[in-house]
């Protein structure tokens, strides 16, 4: 799918999803290269790369846990509905506003091309991948939904990562673009798959992602979350890259055609640890039925069976960057590494996880209210009531915001404690819980039409923002972990 020497070319089909199942054919479109030759996603391992202390101990645990004795097996094949559905729009096609049904959704689905008749793969997870070659970016989709009647999409979640980037999600140090986002805990959409014109064109040149039956709760470089249910040291992380042995004879082990060239794929470049499936080591391959293309695949569920447990290793993950005096390894040399630092000191955060504190993750409302109540130092509260807060993470620290007067909600009834929080909202917070009072003319010139303008002055006059240029405060951008870490700092240090 990243071959960067070459332009494929994918028949996309329109497939009306109705009873009917008509069917009109839409011009082939050329798919464009994801990302960067030097991305980490398309460099290969190399015969040297360092190889996890506990490689034994973690392909021992995947050999025991996962069904077929650890087997890789494939999903999308002939009978299976599992793969994901790919797509390549251009200016020809219909531009959606993307309806957000859970969790926020990068700006970019507020008007993403997307070819007539795509339909997400027909399993619970709905998945789908388009590639936007108008806006230069790949899109993936998580329990998506097409409504005829309305002509919208809906989606439960989604994630941006744009083509001319190193394809790694922002909040890690290591990305080269803030704009790669969203609910996939740090893999891009072009990586989620085996692309089947690779394997046609006889080289697989990508990392891939895979699911394990059980995965760490933990997580390491290139993912910033885990959707993991264990913590026993032998489980991979999510984030943990595996490939085969370079000394294997994938040829000797009996692999010919497409198994091989995927064998290969996985010997030179391996796969990511991005998943959990509840029973098998799954690759994805590209649904070219689902997509209008026909059966592509000459493969079954088990074509790569004949790679064993001993012909696989672990390799170390990499890291992100040195550790900080904050005892995160993510904020060293970061902007707001001292704000961090500072935020440590005062017991008002322990990280996302796995040592690190992810300071360009934008902050949720429900992790606002947290730091809210551990900086206010707020008392607890009786329920507010809000019926979308039940059980939730945050529901003590949402509790406590509502008593205090900081917020009433999203809505009737409702916190939306998942919503991102935009730099506008986040002054209205810190006005409330502050009591900040001043107000006058500002410096900024974004602010004249935000619902947020008083707010925002308030917080400039008490010199807790400096804005985010000379002249801008973009009310409208989404606050991140760092930057709220130096508005608290401000705040509690007037």
């Amino acid at each position: 799918m990243m071959n960067r020497l070459r332009t494929k070319l994918i028949l996309t089909v329109s497939v009306v999803a109705a009873v009917t199942a008509a069917s009109v054919a839409t011009a082939a479109s050329s798919t464009p290269d994801a990302f960067t030759s030097d991305s980490y996603w398309n460099t290969a391992a190399g015969p040297n790369a360092a190889v996890h202390p506990n490689s034994k101990g973690i392909i021992d645990f995947l050999v025991a846990d996962n069904d077929l004795n650890g087997c890789i097996t494939l999903s999308g094949t002939a009978g299976n509905s599992w793969g994901m559905p790919t797509y390549v729009a251009d200016a020809s096609d219909p531009v959606y506003d993307v309806i957000e049904a859970k969790y926020s959704l990068p700006p970019e689905f507020g008007s993403l091309h997307i070819p007539l008749g795509a339909v997400p793969a027909d399993t619970s997870d709905g998945e789908m991948v388009v590639y936007d070659t108008v806006k230069g970016v790949v899109a993936q989709f998580s329990k998506a939904r097409y409504d005829s009647s309305k002509h919208t999409w809906t989606t439960n979640g989604g994630s941006i990562a744009y083509l001319d980037s190193n394809g790694l999600d922002h909040r890690l140090a290591a990305s080269d673009d803030s704009r790669n986002r969203g609910t996939f805990r740090g893999y891009p959409g072009a990586v989620a798959m085996v692309n089947y014109d690779d394997i046609a064109d006889g080289k697989l040149d990508n990392v891939v992602k895979v699911g394990v039956n059980t995965a760490n709760s933990g997580f390491v470089f290139p993912m910033l979350d885990s959707d993991g249910s264990t913590t026993n040291p032998n489980a991979p992380k999510q984030g943990t890259r595996i490939r085969i042995k370079p000394n294997v004879d994938l040829v000797a082990l009996g692999l010919s055609g497409q198994a091989l060239v995927i064998a290969r794929g996985l010997q030179e470049y391996g796969m990511v640890v991005a998943d959990s499936t509840g029973g098998a080591i799954e690759l994805k391959l590209e649904d070219t039925l689902a997509s209008g293309r026909g059966q592509k695949w000459n493969l079954n569920r088990e074509s790569l069976c004949k790679v064993r447990g001993e012909h696989l290793e672990v390799l170390a993950a990499p890291d992100d960057s040195p550790a900080s005096p904050s005892g995160f390894v993510d904020v060293a040399g970061h902007v707001f590494e001292a704000d961090i630092t500072w935020l440590v000191g005062a017991g008002i955060t322990s990280g996302c996880g796995s040592g690190r504190f992810c300071p360009n993750r934008p902050v949720t409302r429900g992790e606002m209210a947290a730091f809210l109540k551990r900086t206010l130092g707020l008392s607890n509260a009786p329920s507010a009531h809000f019926v979308d807060t039940v059980d939730d993470t945050f529901e003590n620290d949402i509790d406590r915001l509502f008593a205090a007067g900081i917020t009433n909600g999203c809505g009737p009834e409702r916190f939306c404690p998942g919503r991102l929080v935009t730099r506008g909202e986040m002054a209205a917070f810190l006005v409330r819980g502050f009591q900040l009072t001043a107000g006058g003319s500002s410096p900024f010139t974004d602010i004249r039409d935000s619902i947020f303008a008083d707010d925002i002055v308030r917080l400039e006059k008490a010199g807790i923002t400096h804005g985010c240029g000379a002249t801008t405060f973009c009310p409208e951008n989404y606050v991140t972990r760092g930057q709220m870490a130096a508005f608290l700092r401000r705040a509690r240090e007037g």
